[in-house]
This record gives structure tokens, C-alpha cells and sequence, in this order.
């Protein structure tokens, strides 16, 4: 078709009516075929976004008040929130270790406590929240040969075998010589 129209330019002029609008149609299809493709390649971008399970996943250090005792220790909050239209089961939560030199893949270290019960299901805009003492995890890392500044990941793994994580920089030696009083 596109062709065709370069023929007709080729051999003919633009002052026969005929050719000129037989040219038109055919720069007309051209655009509408492209127009068809785009519409078609956002409905499927649309429609696979809308069948996604979307998690918000919240990392950050703080403290809990213990009363008339004051701030009891750092903690490590962790938060995650199902942002998207369908419900979301998770069932596993831990955080992803950076890869060392000779290491075939990334190691896990699970969060133990603090959960409750998993699997556990957040409908849209559930969330689940929960602490870690920030000492405790430094501790649990150099046990494991991870010292210094560390680039983590929080890792939630949904029951369809998505896994959603959140990068954060953590410092072992920061959180070992922190005390509070």
C-alpha cells in the first residue's frame, strides 16, 4: 500500500484529483493501522497492570517507648501495604543479603517473630507492620560474615510466587555501639 504510493508519486503528479486522494486514503490507512496498533499495546499494558498484585513496602529505623523506663532500643520498622486491586497472600518475609564472591546466589535471613501467622491476606489497602531490634539484626548478619555497610533488601513473597523487595542501606557497626538511655 505504502508502496503503491510511492509509485504514484514517482509517475504521477498531484493535479489529478484521482491520484491525489487515492494518495490521501492511502497515507490515512497508514495512520490509522498505526493508531490501531498504539490503542491495542496500551489495553494490553492496562489490563496486565490491572491483574498485578502491587505491595508498597516501607523500611526506615526508629524507637519504642517503654513507659516510665523511656526509649527501650532502635528498631528496624518495616511496613507493607497492598496498593493494588486484588487481594495479596503473603507467606514468607525476610530480608536479601548482598551476594559475596564466590556465592551462587543471595542468601536470606528469615524474620522470625513478629508477624503472627503467615500466610496472611491484605485485601486492597491492608497493610502489615512490624519491628525488629536493629541490634539484634546486626548481630544476626555478622554472625553470618556481613560487617560494615550493607546493601539490604526487605523481601515479602506473595502465595503466586512474586516476590516484592525494598533496597535500604544498613550499617552493622552503627547499630552495634548505639545504646540508648
Amino acid at each position: 500500500m505504502f508502496l503503491g504510493f510511492i509509485e504514484v508519486l514517482k509517475t504521477k503528479t498531484f493535479s489529478d484529483p484521482v491520484v491525489f486522494w487515492s494518495a490521501m486514503a492511502a497515507v490515512g490507512q497508514w495512520f490509522g493501522a498505526i493508531a490501531t496498533f498504539a490503542a491495542v499495546v496500551v489495553s494490553l499494558r492496562l489490563a496486565k497492570k490491572s491483574s498485578s498484585s502491587e505491595l508498597k513496602i516501607e523500611v526506615g529505623p526508629g524507637f519504642t517507648t517503654g513507659g516510665l523506663e523511656g526509649i527501650s532500643e532502635i528498631k528496624l520498622f518495616i511496613s507493607a501495604s497492598n496498593t493494588g486491586p486484588i487481594p495479596i497472600t503473603l507467606n514468607y518475609t525476610g530480608f536479601r543479603l548482598p551476594r559475596r564472591l564466590g556465592d551462587k546466589e543471595r542468601m536470606r535471613l528469615t524474620v522470625p517473630e513478629g508477624l503472627g501467622v503467615l500466610p496472611r491476606r491484605l485485601n486492597t489497602s491492608d497493610d502489615i507492620k512490624y519491628e525488629i531490634g536493629a541490634k539484634r539484626l546486626a548481630e544476626s548478619l555478622e554472625r553470618k560474615g556481613y560487617r560494615g555497610n550493607l546493601k539490604l533488601a526487605v523481601i515479602f513473597s506473595d502465595t503466586t510466587g512474586k516476590i516484592h523487595t525494598k533496597k535500604f542501606k544498613f550499617d552493622t557497626k552503627v547499630y552495634l555501639e548505639a545504646t540508648l538511655k
